[in-house]
């Protein structure tokens, strides 16, 4: 964004002389007076969370003029009433922020008829491109424009909320003295665009901080649209504390996203999980598979309580498992005695919910990585499994990967890459380009535990350092290839998938092979033998 000198003009006292005159005999009615709420939700005409926004009491909402149009809802909402077609008995407000090729006298003069003849409480002012990357010169005739048919709505009877519009401080002034003079309390900025560019645009915001300083001098109430995330609300409430009213559907468009509104901050439900206790999600997890009305309710009552003083308890988790998930560990693919086949059909026999890999699923440290030995990651295509996640293991050196799947496709001379195994290797790539040192979850019995592959832990002032860090109950490892539930201590080490024998015989060293855990629904805990599925 580049900031637009008044020099680059060489008199622009001719558009306020303009605005002047446009404003001369102008006489605000006694209906001026718009009721606003802390935060005003902005929705779509035939919004389906509009039975949300009366459960959790909003008063008052916003309609965008331009979606009515685009669901072809003009005549209904002239002949019903705005309340009807919505179905919602508050207040509405009709919005003129709209794309910029609609900002013509045909559409002022619809978009007037509708906000009178619908029964809409106030509209807000007529918007118009005022931006830095049009001329001085247009800006300047689009903030008349943009005045004069906002007073113009005033002289109609209808409560006008107007439009704080400019590219410059003297536009700002300009513009903002205009309304003061006109005997306007309320204002609204629209302020979508300085948030998106906050960080990255100097200008944006400087321009940004501007508005709220002229603004906050000279009214009393400043709505502004087009801010809905917690942090960006706290983040003004913090230097303006009063006055400063928000609108927007973030709320919406994150949850259609899958993010989630913490109290400080979002969460992408794709990376994490969260437990939240606010009102809609009552201390049940909320995760990406969700449906995202779930998500969108979570959002809108996350931005509300930010006004009430409420700040409900959240806690991110990696993952969270519902249903029967599936816990291994130590395969070792690569290895002469590695036993992935018969990991392979376990998958495939018990087909659960979710699987976790406890690390050393891959030996890096061998080159030798025949194309068959992806058909545990074919296994987990057919199965498809709601979660799968893992952790990473002491022979699995990622920086090493690379050279593994060159090896693996036959990158180099001479070929071995099959085409069967092609599914294979992208869920391999996948697994590998998003496994952790550790994971966090949420279990089914409303327990936490965290999955390590076990090499961390070095005695027990780790096994007490990890529940007190974490903040878990369980802890399942691997590694040590030995199985173990303690459901006492709430340990478990998952065994390993190395032929015994050979252990013995060239390791000099007793293994238990073909074991796995089974997470039941109930969050119960079953041993899980590879012979028993013979």
């Amino acid at each position: 964004m580049t900031e637009i000198s008044t020099a680059d003009r060489l008199d622009p006292n001719g558009y306020i002389e303009e605005i002047r005159r446009v404003l001369k005999g102008f006489g605000l009615g006694e209906k001026t007076y718009v009721p606003l709420y802390r935060f005003i939700p902005l929705i779509e005409p035939l919004s389906p969370f509009i039975r949300l926004i009366k459960d959790i009491g909003f008063p008052i909402v916003i309609v965008p003029f331009h979606e009515i149009v685009k669901h072809g809802l003009v005549d209904d909402i002239v002949y019903y009433g705005i309340n009807r077609v919505l179905g919602y008995e508050g207040y509405v407000l009709l919005s003129s922020i709209m794309p910029d090729e609609m900002l013509n006298d045909e559409t002022f003069n619809l978009f007037l008829e509708v906000a009178i003849r619908g029964g809409f409480y106030g509209v807000i002012g007529w918007d118009m491109p005022v931006y830095a990357d049009v001329s001085l010169d247009e800006s300047w005739s689009n903030l008349v424009i943009s005045i004069d048919k906002t007073l113009e709505f005033a002289r109609s009877g209808i409560n006008t909320i107007p439009l704080a519009k400019g590219v410059n401080r003297e536009q700002i002034e300009t513009g903002l003295d205009t309304y003061v003079k006109a005997g306007f309390k309320t204002i609204a900025l629209h302020v979508s665009d300085y948030i998106y560019a906050y960080r990255s645009d100097p200008l944006a915001r400087r321009l940004f901080y501007i508005f709220l300083r002229e603004l906050y001098k000279r009214f009393e109430n400043i709505l502004l649209v087009g801010i809905s995330s917690p942090y960006n609300i706290r983040k003004v409430m913090r230097r303006y504390p009063r006055k400063m009213f928000y609108a927007g559907r973030g709320w919406y468009i994150s949850g259609l996203k899958g993010l989630a509104y913490t109290s400080y901050r979002t969460i992408d439900l794709e990376k994490k999980s969260i437990v939240c206790s606010c009102q809609s999600c009552q201390n049940k997890p909320l995760t990406f598979s969700e449906d995202t009305y779930n998500i969108i309710r979570h959002n809108l009552y996350m931005v509300n309580n930010i006004f009430h003083g409420i700040s409900p308890d959240i806690e991110v988790l990696d993952i969270v498992l519902q249903g029967r998930t599936l816990v291994l560990s130590d395969i070792h693919i690569g290895l002469p005695h590695s036993r992935v086949r018969d990991a392979e059909r376990l998958i495939v026999k018990l087909r659960p919910d979710n699987i976790v890999f406890l690390g050393d699923i891959i030996d890096f440290d061998n080159r030798q990585y025949p194309n068959e030995n992806t058909a545990i990651f074919e296994a987990i295509n057919i199965v498809n499994p709601r979660v799968f996640a893992g952790v990473r293991g002491e022979a699995e050196d990622t920086r090493r990967l690379y050279s593994v799947l060159d090896n693996a496709v036959g990158i180099g001379f001479e070929s071995n890459y099959q085409a069967p195994y092609l599914l294979g290797f992208i869920t391999l790539y996948k697994y590998y380009r998003v496994i952790k040192p550790q994971l966090t979850a949420y279990l089914p019995d409303n327990t936490r535990a965290v999955f390590i592959h076990g090499h961390q832990i070095k005695g027990p002032h780790t096994v007490k350092w990890l529940r007190k860090e974490l903040g878990v109950e369980w802890i399942f490892h691997g590694h040590t290839h030995r199985f173990h539930i303690d459901n006492r201590e709430k340990i478990v080490n998952t065994g390993c998938w190395l032929e015994e024998e050979w252990e013995r015989k060239f390791n000099n060293r007793v293994v238990d092979s073909g074991k796995a855990v089974l997470i039941e629904k109930d969050g119960a805990l079953t041993e899980i033998d590879y012979t028993d599925y013979l």
